[in-house]
């Protein structure tokens, strides 16, 4: 490995892969994983998406020098918060709102 190189070894036979059909998918929840993981350690981290944009994907590209085969998909900024986040309820409580079914123990869905 040359110096100012990184590699993530989890990543390296993900790209000897060939069906690539899902790539974006599987990606967007490697992205909500590490979301969720930095929230669980009290990190703050935002997801930055650059794909499909194709001016964004090719500012990233070029950036960190990436080859043309490689497509990003996001950038996660990462770095503890200024101040504290408090959990927020962001569904609504209130006339009309939905409410949740229970059909059988631990099963609901909204009606």
């Amino acid at each position: 490995m040359r110096k100012g190189e990184a590699r993530l070894g989890g990543l390296r036979p993900l790209l000897r892969w060939r069906n690539t059909s899902f790539w974006v998918q599987d990606c967007s929840a490697a992205v909500q994983n590490l979301l969720l993981a930095a929230r669980a350690i009290g990190l703050g981290a935002v997801w930055t998406g650059f794909h499909p944009m194709e001016d964004r994907v090719e500012g990233m590209r070029k950036l960190p020098g990436l080859p043309d085969h490689v497509i990003p998909l996001a950038l996660v900024p990462l770095g503890h918060p200024d101040q504290p986040s408090e959990r927020q309820d962001r569904f609504s409580r209130g006339p009309g709102a939905s409410q949740p079914v229970v059909n059988r123990p631990g099963i609901a869905r909204v009606r």
